[in-house]
């Protein structure tokens, strides 16, 4: 189960400029892009818990009974990166390395630290901003007292 359809995005790509890779796109393609941003931020750290253990998706959580606009929102943005092509196995290869060519000899030199979204899997920055509010902070430890 997808956390948007391909109608959906439509209507939320209808407002927005720059949308090429989705308006372009077949409708199949739609589909498998939307399948792709679904599991990929289902493999994401988000607090809270699962509204119910069966559902098949991350969202709802807690005491939600929808999914919250922004993760359809961030399905949609990721789905359209997809379809223009961003892999994010090659967005983390490529994050950090600066090459230079100058009168044939060139250089290639990995920096870091890498980017945050990349290295989570969301090659897409908006995306990214929509999904940071859910997710768990990796720099917080929490401790619980067990009697």
């Amino acid at each position: 189960m997808a956390y948007i359809t391909a109608a959906e995005g439509d209507t939320y790509f209808a407002s927005k400029l720059f949308a090429a890779a989705w308006t372009e796109s077949e409708d199949g393609d739609r589909t498998k892009a939307i399948a792709m941003a679904t599991a990929t931020i289902d493999r994401l750290n988000f607090r809270g818990l699962r509204t119910a253990t069966t559902q098949a998706n991350q969202f709802p959580r807690d005491d939600d009974t929808a999914v919250p606009q922004d993760i359809k929102d961030a399905c949609a943005e990721l789905a359209m990166a997809f379809l223009d092509g961003r892999d994010p196995e090659q967005e983390m290869e490529e994050a950090n390395i600066r090459s230079q060519t100058f009168a044939g000899v060139s250089t290639r030199q990995t920096e870091t630290p890498m980017i945050e979204h990349i290295m989570a899997g969301i090659p897409s920055y908006t995306a990214w901003q929509l999904l940071l509010p859910y997710l768990h902070d990796v720099r917080n430890i929490e401790f619980e007292r067990v009697n």
